[in-house]
Protein backbone atom coordinates (compact mmCIF):
# COMPACT_ATOMS: atom_id res chain seq x y z
CA UNK A 1 0.00 0.00 0.00
CA UNK A 2 2.40 1.98 0.84
CA UNK A 3 4.17 1.37 -2.77
CA UNK A 4 1.47 2.15 -4.27
CA UNK A 5 0.64 5.78 -2.34
CA UNK A 6 4.40 6.94 -2.96
CA UNK A 7 3.69 5.55 -6.89
CA UNK A 8 0.67 8.00 -7.44
CA UNK A 9 2.30 10.99 -5.99
CA UNK A 10 5.11 10.56 -8.08
CA UNK A 11 3.08 10.18 -11.10
CA UNK A 12 0.96 13.41 -9.62
CA UNK A 13 4.25 15.35 -9.26
CA UNK A 14 5.15 13.51 -13.04
CA UNK A 15 2.25 15.25 -13.96
CA UNK A 16 2.62 18.80 -12.85
CA UNK A 17 6.15 19.06 -13.65
CA UNK A 18 8.96 17.16 -16.20
CA UNK A 19 11.30 15.41 -14.10
CA UNK A 20 12.09 12.67 -16.75
CA UNK A 21 14.46 12.56 -19.49
CA UNK A 22 12.16 13.42 -22.43
CA UNK A 23 14.99 12.76 -24.91
CA UNK A 24 14.73 9.14 -24.13
CA UNK A 25 12.34 6.85 -26.18
CA UNK A 26 11.68 4.47 -23.02
CA UNK A 27 9.05 2.34 -25.53
CA UNK A 28 12.42 1.72 -27.89
CA UNK A 29 14.66 0.50 -25.14
CA UNK A 30 15.44 -3.33 -25.38
CA UNK A 31 14.14 -5.56 -22.64
CA UNK A 32 17.84 -6.56 -22.17
CA UNK A 33 18.82 -2.99 -21.18
CA UNK A 34 15.57 -2.84 -18.11
CA UNK A 35 16.70 -6.17 -16.80
CA UNK A 36 19.76 -6.49 -14.55
CA UNK A 37 21.94 -9.43 -16.62
CA UNK A 38 23.09 -10.70 -13.22
CA UNK A 39 19.23 -12.11 -12.37
CA UNK A 40 19.25 -13.94 -15.60
CA UNK A 41 22.59 -15.43 -14.83
CA UNK A 42 21.48 -16.80 -11.56
CA UNK A 43 18.51 -18.98 -12.89
CA UNK A 44 19.02 -22.28 -12.72
CA UNK A 45 17.02 -24.52 -15.65
CA UNK A 46 15.81 -26.18 -12.36
CA UNK A 47 13.94 -23.63 -10.53
CA UNK A 48 10.79 -24.24 -8.41
CA UNK A 49 7.49 -22.59 -9.48
CA UNK A 50 8.34 -19.97 -7.07
CA UNK A 51 11.52 -18.59 -8.71
CA UNK A 52 9.30 -18.43 -12.14
CA UNK A 53 6.39 -16.34 -10.30
CA UNK A 54 8.86 -13.91 -9.03
CA UNK A 55 10.44 -13.63 -12.41
CA UNK A 56 7.11 -13.44 -14.23
CA UNK A 57 6.67 -10.71 -11.42
CA UNK A 58 9.93 -8.84 -12.30
CA UNK A 59 8.72 -8.70 -15.59
CA UNK A 60 5.47 -7.43 -15.19
CA UNK A 61 6.96 -4.88 -13.36
CA UNK A 62 9.69 -3.66 -15.79
CA UNK A 63 7.01 -3.74 -18.37
CA UNK A 64 4.91 -1.59 -16.14
CA UNK A 65 7.71 1.14 -15.66
CA UNK A 66 8.43 1.45 -19.45
CA UNK A 67 4.68 1.89 -20.17
CA UNK A 68 5.07 4.57 -17.55
CA UNK A 69 7.61 6.28 -18.64
CA UNK A 70 5.98 6.14 -22.30
CA UNK A 71 3.47 7.41 -21.09
CA UNK A 72 4.92 10.58 -19.13
CA UNK A 73 7.27 11.24 -22.34
CA UNK A 74 4.33 11.64 -24.53
CA UNK A 75 2.44 13.32 -22.57
CA UNK A 76 5.19 15.90 -21.73
CA UNK A 77 6.11 16.01 -25.28
CA UNK A 78 2.29 17.29 -25.83
CA UNK A 79 1.99 21.25 -26.64
CA UNK A 80 -0.91 22.32 -24.12
CA UNK A 81 -1.87 25.81 -24.55
CA UNK A 82 -0.66 27.59 -21.02
CA UNK A 83 -4.05 28.58 -20.12
CA UNK A 84 -5.60 25.37 -20.32
CA UNK A 85 -2.63 23.65 -18.70
CA UNK A 86 -2.52 26.19 -15.93
CA UNK A 87 -6.41 25.60 -15.65
CA UNK A 88 -5.41 21.54 -15.31
CA UNK A 89 -2.60 22.57 -12.83
CA UNK A 90 -4.95 24.46 -10.28
CA UNK A 91 -7.45 22.11 -9.71
CA UNK A 92 -5.18 19.04 -10.03
CA UNK A 93 -2.83 20.51 -7.47
CA UNK A 94 -5.82 21.96 -4.98
CA UNK A 95 -8.69 19.54 -5.36
CA UNK A 96 -7.52 16.02 -3.98
CA UNK A 97 -10.31 13.85 -5.09
CA UNK A 98 -9.89 15.06 -8.33
CA UNK A 99 -6.45 14.65 -8.12
CA UNK A 100 -6.44 11.04 -6.57
CA UNK A 101 -8.96 9.76 -9.63
CA UNK A 102 -6.99 11.25 -12.77
CA UNK A 103 -4.06 8.90 -11.34
CA UNK A 104 -5.64 6.16 -10.61
CA UNK A 105 -7.45 6.21 -13.96
CA UNK A 106 -4.16 6.32 -15.56
CA UNK A 107 -2.10 3.74 -13.55
CA UNK A 108 -5.05 1.41 -13.80
CA UNK A 109 -5.46 1.67 -17.89
CA UNK A 110 -1.58 1.42 -17.83
CA UNK A 111 -1.49 -1.10 -15.98
CA UNK A 112 -4.12 -2.78 -18.14
CA UNK A 113 -2.02 -2.44 -21.62
CA UNK A 114 -0.16 -5.01 -23.20
CA UNK A 115 1.29 -3.20 -25.75
CA UNK A 116 3.49 0.24 -25.00
CA UNK A 117 1.95 2.49 -27.96
CA UNK A 118 -1.24 2.39 -25.72
CA UNK A 119 0.23 4.21 -23.11
CA UNK A 120 1.12 6.75 -26.01
CA UNK A 121 -2.23 6.76 -27.00
CA UNK A 122 -3.21 7.42 -23.53
CA UNK A 123 -0.91 9.90 -23.28
CA UNK A 124 -2.33 11.81 -26.50
CA UNK A 125 -5.85 11.67 -25.22
CA UNK A 126 -5.13 12.67 -21.47
CA UNK A 127 -3.09 15.98 -23.31
CA UNK A 128 -6.51 16.85 -25.49
CA UNK A 129 -8.31 16.02 -22.07
CA UNK A 130 -6.35 18.80 -20.39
Amino acid sequence: MKDQNSLSKTLSNEILDVTLDLSVDYSEMGIDELFDNDILKEIPIVKSVVSAFKIGHYVRERHFIKKLFTFLREYHLNKIPLKELNQFKDKFETDKIYNNKVVEHILVYIDRFIHIEKSKILANLFANHV
